[in-house]
């Protein structure tokens, strides 16, 4: 009888993860506007055209200002340099957000980062997100200003920006993948 009782929670964790494994994601929900659109990649040779890279304007008081989605062409060997973005969740430090930042030879940067795709009215917890299966994944990509901008405006976090030590063509290689990543879901 103890034994039964022991694994009654492995089994109840294994069908749930088994649930969440076999469910399908899907587009066609009520998406909060920020994940309303997943970036389309696609590969031109050696450079890769990006789709709905997020562009959003936000002002100081927290709102959101404006609504750009771009499309941006990214040829990873103008890369210049890859950072590391943590993003603590409020005052808990021990809990953070982290995304990739990619900066290039004419100026332009964009973020990377992975993201709980929440739909309209839907409540976010870090910690339940981390444990339970109960939100869908998504890549969102953004320019360098509207994810600071979201950051220390919209969410009121504070973002620590660190360069990645390691040789440039590991971080395009880095880069590759996570653009070669976010092309194939669909």
């Amino acid at each position: 009888m103890k034994r039964v009782l022991l694994l009654l929670p492995l089994l109840l964790i294994g069908g749930l993860y088994l649930n969440w494994q076999l469910t399908p994601a899907s587009h066609d929900r009520d998406w909060r506007d920020d994940y309303s659109r997943l970036p389309k990649v696609t590969k031109q040779g050696s450079r890769f055209r990006v789709v709905d890279i997020r562009n959003w304007d936000y002002a100081a008081d927290g709102t959101i200002a404006r609504q750009d989605w771009i499309t941006g062409d990214i040829d990873p060997d103008t890369l210049e340099q890859a950072y590391f973005l943590l993003e603590p969740f409020g005052a808990v430090e021990a809990i953070a957000h982290t995304m990739l930042a990619f900066s290039f030879a004419d100026g332009t940067a964009y973020v990377a980062s992975i993201e709980a795709r929440r739909e309209k009215g839907e409540a976010y917890s870090a910690a339940k997100a981390a444990v339970l299966p109960i939100f869908e994944y998504m890549f969102v990509w953004t320019t360098e200003r509207d994810m600071y901008g979201n950051s220390e405006f919209y969410a009121g976090d504070q973002l620590y920006l660190y360069p990645l030590s390691i040789p440039l063509e590991q971080q395009k290689a880095v880069l590759t993948a996570m653009l070669e990543e976010t092309g194939e879901i669909e």
